[in-house]
């Protein structure tokens, strides 16, 4: 039995604009749908209407930019993260120690980044909290290049 989709309405952030000629995989129809992001997405109806796809992608790039890009931390509280972060030596997501300096790095798109070398942990977290708070900000793209510029200023 097809499944019926309204033209117009809203499931999670994504507005549904269209029907679209695509199949997916299954051959069901997808659905040209946009995000409260401005972003686009085609989806299946019975996605739409089970809820499983609430946002264009762009829900779960801040949940992963805010979590260090860990999937399965998503629905933790924040006292479950603090006992786990409280078990690493330095105490700090992407701070670990080398001998007498900490070293910054962070997780992009499965590729570790080496924000830098620091004297004292609150330098290198400090480093690496702007480097999150960008990438939260405006993204990936940008968060690697402010690790760019960090890492030339730091050089002269």
């Amino acid at each position: 039995m097809p499944t019926k989709i309204e033209i117009g309405k809203r499931y999670g952030m994504l507005t549904v604009d269209a029907a679209t000629d695509k199949k997916d995989y299954r051959g069901r129809t997808l659905y040209r749908c946009i995000c409260t992001c401005s972003g686009v997405r085609l989806v299946a109806a019975d996605r739409l209407l089970a809820g499983s796809v609430i946002s264009c992608g762009c829900m779960q790039r801040k949940a992963w930019a805010q979590f260090g890009g860990s999937k399965e931390r998503l629905g933790w509280t924040e006292e479950q993260e603090a006992a786990r972060i409280k078990k690493r030596i330095t105490g700090a997501k992407g701070i670990y120690q080398k001998g007498d300096t900490y070293i910054a790095q962070i997780k992009i798109q499965y590729k570790t980044y080496h924000i830098g070398s620091y004297e004292n942990r609150d330098d290198a977290l400090e480093a690496r909290q702007a480097v999150v708070q960008v990438r939260i900000q405006d993204g990936d793209a940008a968060a690697i290049e402010y690790i760019a510029e960090l890492k030339k200023a730091r050089r002269k």
